[in-house]
C-alpha cells in the first residue's frame, strides 16, 4: 500500500487515505496533520490576477506580437496610450483597457472628465440676446 496516499488510524494501522477520520482541527486520529494528497506548500490559496504586466502581455491585449507592439509603441504613446511604469517597466492592463474604451467613449457611456463647450455662431447668440431684451 502506498503510504503517501494513506493514513494511520487511531489504532496505528495503515489505512487508505479515504478511510482516515479527520478531526475538526484537520488532524487525523494519530494527532498528525492530515494529508489530503496535495502538498500544502504548493497549494495556491488566492489566485491573483496581475494588473501590471510585461510588454509581451500588453502586446497580446492589443492582439499584436511583441515586435509589432514595439514598432507601434511610439505612435500609441503619441495617442495617449498608457506608458510603462518608470520603475518596473510594466504596463497597467486596466489603464490599457480604459484607453481602448476611451477611443469609443460614446459606445461605453464613459463619463468625460472635461467637456468642451460647443462653439456657437455669433449671429445665433445676438439673436437670442435681442429676443430676451425684447421680452421674448
Amino acid at each position: 500500500m502506498d503510504t503517501a496516499r494513506s493514513g494511520v488510524s487511531a489504532t496505528g494501522l495503515v489505512v487508505p487515505h479515504a478511510m482516515v477520520a479527520i478531526d475538526w482541527d484537520g488532524r487525523n486520529g494519530s494527532g498528525r496533520q492530515a494529508s489530503r494528497g496535495v502538498n500544502t506548500a504548493a497549494r495556491i490559496r488566492y489566485q491573483v490576477e496581475p494588473r501590471d504586466v510585461p510588454a509581451e502581455k500588453a502586446a497580446r491585449r492589443l492582439h499584436l506580437t511583441l515586435s509589432e507592439f514595439n514598432a507601434k509603441l511610439p505612435a500609441l504613446l503619441d495617442r495617449g496610450f498608457p506608458g510603462p511604469d518608470p520603475t518596473t517597466g510594466m504596463f497597467d492592463l486596466e489603464a490599457i483597457d480604459l484607453w481602448r474604451h476611451a477611443r469609443h467613449a460614446h459606445l461605453f457611456a464613459l463619463p468625460t472628465l472635461t467637456t468642451t463647450p460647443r462653439l456657437r455662431d455669433s449671429r445665433e447668440v445676438i439673436d437670442e440676446r435681442i429676443k430676451k431684451l425684447a421680452g421674448g
